[in-house]
């Protein structure tokens, strides 16, 4: 790996599709697979060690799921990019997913050229994500729920809007 390389972290259970992503990631100019993981456990043992500025995080994964890793991962690595790729689509697994520090979604199959495309994407400062996964972000906002939401933050004085957030955040009412 020289200097200028983008250092990704492959977190893969699948041990031929983790190959292969790391096959991609070499076959790319500019880029370097600086680790393989085939657990959560792994990768919170060896990416904070190596550092990846990019790292590829599948759901599925035995132990603790990778929603799971990446909430626990993004503190240690706060400058690095972590990207879902997975075969889940499911709304739940999506917003769990970003809510945990994951700033990107991408669903499996992708192409080598778009999967490198969301790393440089990700990179420069994008939130890459599958055009389908991005829709139904977008939706979840325009439906109702989001209407309410927006009704009760532009009802609520700041303190009251400030004490609900952190009842939300679990603290107690007295704090």
């Amino acid at each position: 790996m020289s200097d200028g390389e983008t250092r990704v972290g492959v977190v893969e259970d699948d041990a031929d599709l983790r190959d292969t992503l790391c096959q991609v990631l070499a076959a790319c100019h500019g880029m370097a697979c600086v680790a393989a993981c085939g657990s959560a456990e792994e990768a919170l043992t060896v990416l904070p060690q190596v550092r990846p500025q990019v790292v590829l995080m599948d759901v599925n994964l035995p132990g603790a799921d990778g929603v799971d890793c990446v909430r626990r991962l993004a503190p240690q690595l706060p400058d690095c990019s972590i990207l879902m790729l997975t075969i889940y689509d499911n709304d739940e697994v999506v917003f769990r997913a970003l809510a945990a520090g994951a700033i990107g979604y991408l669903c499996k199959p992708v192409s080598p050229a778009f999967l490198t495309a969301a790393i440089h994407e990700a990179l420069s400062g994008g939130a890459p994500m599958t055009a389908g996964i991005a829709r139904r972000i977008i939706r979840s906002f325009q439906g109702p729920a989001a209407t309410t939401r927006l009704h009760i933050e532009t009802s609520l004085a700041p303190r009251e809007l400030e004490t609900l957030r952190l009842l939300a955040k679990g603290h107690q009412y007295k704090e």
